[in-house]
């Protein structure tokens, strides 16, 4: 009964996924962070909320075989990692991440937008060997995908390593 994920044009996905949507909420409770940093008990709620929806959005992610829909995923479990360093009382390492994040995810959005066209389908079980087929795309996809995994020297793997300090920070105070 759930409608479709990202029925949108590609250009649009990219766009709403990677700035306008992501950014509106975070750039909100940024304007608002003053308050938050005046009451724990909020930054512990933030923190929390953060936590449950990156890892529960995660786990759906890996649970569907709509490549749109995975990143759309993908894209919530990035905005609890944003409200959990907002939660730890870090705002410019939300907001780090939150550019990362919006460079990263319109090249992913993008980049699924030309295997749909070409392939035809979104569906990630058809779209094996896309890498071999088009080989640009496929490029642009994986260093996108390692950015977003948080691996080095991409920038994803900078501000997710910022948000791990905090963690860790506030876990040995």
């Amino acid at each position: 009964w759930l409608p479709r994920a990202m029925v949108g044009p590609t250009p649009v996905s990219a766009l709403l996924h990677s700035a306008t949507m992501v950014a509106a909420g975070v750039l909100l409770l940024l304007k608002f962070y003053p308050l938050f940093a005046i009451v724990p008990a909020a930054r512990q709620v933030l923190l929390w909320m953060g936590a449950i929806t990156a890892l529960t959005a995660a786990l759906v992610a890996t649970a569907t075989d709509d490549l749109k829909e995975v990143l759309a995923w993908s894209t919530a479990s990035q905005l609890g990692e944003m409200m959990m360093a907002l939660g730890l009382a870090g705002p410019l390492a939300a907001s780090f991440h939150l550019v990362c994040h919006a460079l990263f995810k319109s090249t992913l959005f993008l980049a699924a937008g030309d295997v749909d066209h070409q392939a035809g389908t979104r569906k990630l079980s058809h779209v094996k060997g896309a890498l071999k087929t088009m080989p640009f795309t496929g490029a642009l996809f994986l260093v996108a995908a390692l950015s977003l995994a948080g691996i080095p020297p991409l920038s994803g793997f900078w501000s997710e390593d910022r948000i791990l300090t905090l963690a860790h920070h506030d876990a040995v105070a």
